[in-house]
C-alpha cells in the first residue's frame, strides 16, 4: 500500500532500488497526505545552512469529527478559546460528578478519534484527551462537560498545526 522512508537521499534511493527489484511499485515521491494527515515540506535556507520544515495538517480530519459529533450527539459546538472547561462552583460541579453522563458508552470512541489527531498534529489537545480517558470507566455528566468543550475548542481552532524543522 504506502512505503515510507526517511534519510539520506542516496541511500532512500539506494534502499527503494533493491526493493523494486523485488517488488513492483511507483516511483518514490514526497508524501502528501497519510492516513488522513497532511504534509507539507519546505527547505529554506537560515544563515548559510539548508533548514527542512514540515507541517502537519489534519484540519480536515478535524472538521470532520467535529461534524460526525455533532450529528452523533444532537450538541451544537459553539466557539471555545481553549480546550478545558471553566470554573464553576464547588456545589454544582459536585451535582455534575453525582449525575450520569450522556456521553459514557461512546467517550471511548469520541476520544480515540482525538487522540489520533492530537499524536500527529495537534499536542494541543493531548492533556484534555487524557485527563477524559482516564474517567471513561467512571463517566458522569462533568466528563460530558468536559468533552463537549473539547470538541468545542476543536470546531473552533481547526487550523491549528504541528510545525517542526530540520538544519
Amino acid at each position: 500500500d504506502d512505503l515510507l522512508c526517511f534519510g539520506p537521499e542516496l541511500a532512500v534511493a539506494e534502499t527503494f532500488e533493491a526493493l523494486s527489484r523485488q517488488i513492483d511499485m511507483d516511483p518514490p515521491e514526497d508524501i502528501e497526505k497519510y492516513l488522513g494527515c497532511h504534509h507539507e515540506v519546505s527547505r529554506t535556507e537560515h544563515n548559510g545552512e539548508q533548514v527542512t520544515e514540515v507541517d502537519f495538517h489534519m484540519s480536515q480530519y478535524c472538521a470532520s469529527a467535529c461534524d460526525q459529533f455533532e450529528k452523533e450527539t444532537g450538541v451544537l459546538l459553539k466557539s471555545a478559546p481553549t480546550p478545558f472547561v471553566p470554573d464553576i462552583s464547588q456545589d454544582k460541579l459536585d451535582d455534575l460528578c453525582n449525575q450520569p453522563g450522556e456521553f459514557g458508552e461512546e467517550a471511548s470512541h469520541f476520544l480515540m478519534q482525538l487522540l489520533y489527531c492530537a499524536r500527529n498534529a495537534r499536542p494541543d489537545i493531548v492533556i484534555a484527551i487524557t485527563r477524559l480517558a482516564s474517567r471513561v470507566c467512571k463517566w458522569n455528566a462533568d466528563c460530558d462537560r468536559r468533552l463537549i468543550r473539547l470538541y468545542e475548542y476543536l470546531k473552533s481552532h481547526t487550523l491549528l498545526h504541528l510545525t517542526g524543522s530540520l538544519s
